[in-house]
């Protein structure tokens, strides 16, 4: 399971992605499209995290933590005071555990699923 592999704090930041994505509003009109999953499934993801399971590539749980990442690195274009109320780090430091979840999976790059 590449998420228990990483630091206290890089799950953090992923969990801030999930909520953010998952509560923030930002994709409400294509949501499902999106992410890949609809908000039902991924709000009981963001209920059990930490404890979920990432460890299939093909599974709701990874899906969700890959789009949700990619959303915030790439996707939703965040005011200052938006992204400050979700996370509590910068872009960087999302883009950097992006990248760490994406190798610890074995992934040569990140995008969409």
């Amino acid at each position: 399971m590449p998420l228990s592999e990483l630091s206290e704090k890089d799950r953090r930041i992923i969990f801030q992605c999930l909520s953010a994505v998952l509560k923030g509003k930002f994709l409400e009109d294509d949501y499902e499209a999106r992410i890949g999953i609809d908000e039902d499934d991924i709000d009981k993801i963001v209920a059990a995290f930490p404890e979920i399971d990432d460890s299939n590539d093909d599974s709701d749980v990874t899906l969700a933590i890959n789009n949700s990442l990619n959303e915030v690195c790439h996707g939703i274009r965040f005011s200052d005071d938006e992204w400050n109320q979700w996370f509590d780090v910068n872009k960087s430091e999302v883009e950097e555990v992006y990248w760490k979840w994406a190798k610890l999976r074995g992934w040569s790059q990140t995008g969409i699923r």
